[in-house]
Protein backbone atom coordinates (compact mmCIF):
# COMPACT_ATOMS: atom_id res chain seq x y z
CA UNK A 1 0.00 0.00 0.00
CA UNK A 2 1.44 3.84 -0.95
CA UNK A 3 2.20 5.57 2.05
CA UNK A 4 0.43 8.15 1.53
CA UNK A 5 -2.98 6.07 1.54
CA UNK A 6 -1.70 4.69 4.33
CA UNK A 7 -1.38 7.58 6.48
CA UNK A 8 -4.88 8.42 4.87
CA UNK A 9 -6.14 5.06 6.06
CA UNK A 10 -5.16 5.68 9.66
CA UNK A 11 -6.86 9.22 9.60
CA UNK A 12 -9.80 8.13 8.49
CA UNK A 13 -10.12 5.25 10.42
CA UNK A 14 -9.11 6.78 14.13
CA UNK A 15 -11.22 9.50 13.45
CA UNK A 16 -14.30 7.30 12.44
CA UNK A 17 -13.82 4.54 15.06
CA UNK A 18 -13.58 8.07 17.97
CA UNK A 19 -16.72 9.37 16.15
CA UNK A 20 -18.54 6.39 16.91
CA UNK A 21 -17.40 5.95 20.42
CA UNK A 22 -18.16 9.14 21.75
CA UNK A 23 -21.81 8.66 20.29
CA UNK A 24 -21.92 5.52 22.38
CA UNK A 25 -20.37 7.31 25.40
CA UNK A 26 -22.93 10.04 25.22
CA UNK A 27 -25.34 7.97 26.03
CA UNK A 28 -23.52 6.76 29.06
CA UNK A 29 -23.16 10.93 29.82
CA UNK A 30 -26.33 11.67 31.28
CA UNK A 31 -25.24 9.96 34.36
CA UNK A 32 -21.70 9.93 34.32
CA UNK A 33 -19.00 12.09 33.50
CA UNK A 34 -20.95 15.23 33.55
CA UNK A 35 -19.11 18.54 34.45
CA UNK A 36 -21.41 20.21 36.71
CA UNK A 37 -22.74 23.92 36.06
CA UNK A 38 -21.18 24.62 39.35
CA UNK A 39 -18.17 24.71 37.62
CA UNK A 40 -18.11 27.51 35.10
CA UNK A 41 -16.06 29.77 37.66
CA UNK A 42 -13.54 26.80 36.51
CA UNK A 43 -14.44 25.89 32.71
CA UNK A 44 -15.47 29.18 31.33
CA UNK A 45 -19.10 27.59 29.96
CA UNK A 46 -22.31 27.93 31.50
CA UNK A 47 -23.79 24.75 30.30
CA UNK A 48 -22.84 21.02 31.29
CA UNK A 49 -20.36 19.16 29.34
CA UNK A 50 -19.89 15.43 29.25
CA UNK A 51 -16.33 14.79 30.03
CA UNK A 52 -15.26 11.29 28.74
CA UNK A 53 -14.12 12.04 25.80
CA UNK A 54 -10.84 10.66 26.67
CA UNK A 55 -11.94 7.30 26.50
CA UNK A 56 -13.05 7.83 22.89
CA UNK A 57 -9.20 9.13 22.30
CA UNK A 58 -7.56 6.38 23.97
CA UNK A 59 -9.52 3.93 22.71
CA UNK A 60 -8.93 5.17 19.00
CA UNK A 61 -5.27 5.33 19.52
CA UNK A 62 -5.52 2.00 20.62
CA UNK A 63 -7.33 0.12 17.81
CA UNK A 64 -4.83 1.98 15.38
CA UNK A 65 -1.60 0.21 17.53
CA UNK A 66 -4.11 -3.00 17.08
CA UNK A 67 -4.28 -2.64 13.63
CA UNK A 68 -0.64 -1.70 12.94
CA UNK A 69 0.34 -4.91 14.42
CA UNK A 70 -2.19 -6.99 12.29
CA UNK A 71 -1.09 -5.34 8.80
CA UNK A 72 2.63 -6.04 9.89
CA UNK A 73 2.64 -9.05 11.89
CA UNK A 74 6.51 -9.13 11.37
CA UNK A 75 7.53 -6.50 13.68
CA UNK A 76 6.86 -6.99 17.86
CA UNK A 77 6.13 -3.27 18.83
CA UNK A 78 5.17 -4.87 22.23
CA UNK A 79 8.26 -6.08 22.80
CA UNK A 80 9.92 -3.21 22.59
CA UNK A 81 11.48 -2.15 25.54
CA UNK A 82 11.20 2.33 24.37
CA UNK A 83 7.60 1.26 23.24
CA UNK A 84 6.25 -0.48 26.24
CA UNK A 85 7.97 2.28 28.88
CA UNK A 86 6.11 5.02 26.17
CA UNK A 87 2.55 3.21 26.61
CA UNK A 88 3.27 2.57 30.05
CA UNK A 89 3.43 6.59 30.62
CA UNK A 90 0.71 6.95 27.86
CA UNK A 91 -1.79 4.95 29.76
CA UNK A 92 -1.12 6.63 33.07
CA UNK A 93 -2.07 10.01 31.52
CA UNK A 94 -4.92 8.16 30.39
CA UNK A 95 -6.28 6.86 33.72
CA UNK A 96 -5.39 9.92 35.60
CA UNK A 97 -6.91 12.01 33.43
CA UNK A 98 -10.18 9.74 34.10
CA UNK A 99 -10.22 10.13 37.68
CA UNK A 100 -9.68 13.52 37.25
CA UNK A 101 -13.08 13.92 35.19
CA UNK A 102 -14.79 11.50 38.00
CA UNK A 103 -13.21 12.49 40.90
CA UNK A 104 -11.70 16.10 40.95
CA UNK A 105 -8.19 14.56 41.91
CA UNK A 106 -6.07 16.53 44.42
CA UNK A 107 -3.13 18.73 42.44
CA UNK A 108 -1.08 16.97 44.66
CA UNK A 109 -1.68 13.41 43.01
CA UNK A 110 -1.81 14.71 39.69
CA UNK A 111 1.63 16.01 39.87
CA UNK A 112 3.46 12.76 40.99
CA UNK A 113 1.54 11.07 38.28
CA UNK A 114 3.04 13.52 35.54
CA UNK A 115 6.17 13.25 37.36
CA UNK A 116 5.83 9.41 36.98
CA UNK A 117 4.67 9.93 33.42
CA UNK A 118 8.08 11.39 32.32
CA UNK A 119 10.26 8.91 34.61
CA UNK A 120 8.56 6.26 32.52
CA UNK A 121 9.87 7.58 29.33
CA UNK A 122 13.25 8.05 31.03
CA UNK A 123 12.87 4.24 31.87
CA UNK A 124 13.02 3.58 28.34
CA UNK A 125 15.60 5.64 27.74
CA UNK A 126 13.17 7.98 25.49
CA UNK A 127 14.82 11.41 26.69
CA UNK A 128 15.38 14.94 25.29
CA UNK A 129 18.95 14.67 24.68
CA UNK A 130 19.61 18.52 25.02
CA UNK A 131 23.42 18.08 26.81
CA UNK A 132 24.02 14.06 26.09
CA UNK A 133 24.43 13.63 29.61
CA UNK A 134 21.99 11.08 30.58
CA UNK A 135 20.55 12.30 33.98
CA UNK A 136 20.45 15.99 32.96
CA UNK A 137 18.17 15.36 29.83
CA UNK A 138 16.53 13.35 32.34
CA UNK A 139 15.82 15.72 34.43
CA UNK A 140 14.63 17.84 31.37
CA UNK A 141 12.83 15.12 29.65
CA UNK A 142 10.53 14.92 32.81
CA UNK A 143 10.23 18.47 33.41
CA UNK A 144 9.42 19.20 29.63
CA UNK A 145 6.62 16.22 30.61
CA UNK A 146 5.13 17.78 33.39
CA UNK A 147 5.04 21.50 31.88
CA UNK A 148 3.29 20.21 28.81
CA UNK A 149 0.71 18.42 30.60
CA UNK A 150 0.03 21.29 32.56
CA UNK A 151 0.09 23.79 30.30
CA UNK A 152 -2.86 21.71 28.17
CA UNK A 153 -4.71 21.17 31.60
CA UNK A 154 -4.96 24.95 31.80
CA UNK A 155 -6.34 25.35 28.11
CA UNK A 156 -8.79 22.97 29.22
CA UNK A 157 -10.62 25.80 30.85
CA UNK A 158 -12.28 26.33 27.26
CA UNK A 159 -14.23 23.87 25.53
CA UNK A 160 -12.02 22.74 22.44
CA UNK A 161 -9.21 24.55 23.00
CA UNK A 162 -6.39 22.02 24.13
CA UNK A 163 -7.92 19.39 21.56
CA UNK A 164 -7.60 22.48 18.81
CA UNK A 165 -4.02 23.31 19.82
CA UNK A 166 -3.13 19.68 20.16
CA UNK A 167 -4.40 19.00 16.39
CA UNK A 168 -2.41 22.12 15.13
CA UNK A 169 0.70 21.50 16.70
CA UNK A 170 0.51 17.42 15.59
CA UNK A 171 -0.31 18.29 12.46
CA UNK A 172 2.53 20.87 11.86
CA UNK A 173 4.69 18.39 13.04
CA UNK A 174 3.35 15.53 10.81
CA UNK A 175 4.36 18.01 7.81
CA UNK A 176 7.23 18.87 8.90
CA UNK A 177 8.29 14.94 9.11
CA UNK A 178 7.41 14.59 5.70
CA UNK A 179 8.63 17.54 3.96
CA UNK A 180 12.04 16.59 5.84
CA UNK A 181 11.41 12.95 4.97
CA UNK A 182 12.59 11.82 8.71
CA UNK A 183 11.10 8.58 9.42
CA UNK A 184 8.23 9.23 7.87
CA UNK A 185 7.56 4.98 8.06
CA UNK A 186 8.15 5.05 11.41
CA UNK A 187 5.16 3.82 13.58
CA UNK A 188 5.36 6.41 16.24
CA UNK A 189 4.42 8.85 12.27
CA UNK A 190 1.19 6.40 12.42
CA UNK A 191 0.54 6.92 15.92
CA UNK A 192 0.92 10.50 15.54
CA UNK A 193 -1.89 10.48 12.66
CA UNK A 194 -3.86 7.81 14.21
CA UNK A 195 -3.89 10.64 17.48
CA UNK A 196 -5.05 13.79 15.04
CA UNK A 197 -7.55 11.66 13.48
CA UNK A 198 -9.07 11.02 16.95
CA UNK A 199 -8.82 14.61 18.08
CA UNK A 200 -10.58 15.29 14.82
CA UNK A 201 -13.02 13.21 15.97
CA UNK A 202 -13.35 14.26 19.47
CA UNK A 203 -13.84 17.76 18.26
CA UNK A 204 -16.31 16.63 15.84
Amino acid sequence: MPIILKFLFYFLGTLSFTLLVVYLLLGFAKSLGIRSKNDIHVRWSNTSKPSLGGIAIFASIFMAMIVYLISHPTENIFGNERFLFFFFGLSIAFFMGLADDAFNTRPLIKLVTQILCGLSLVAGNLVIPLTNVFWMDSVVTVIWVVGLMNSLNMLDNMDGVTATISSLIIAGIIMVLIITGNKIFDFYMLVLIGILGALIGFLK
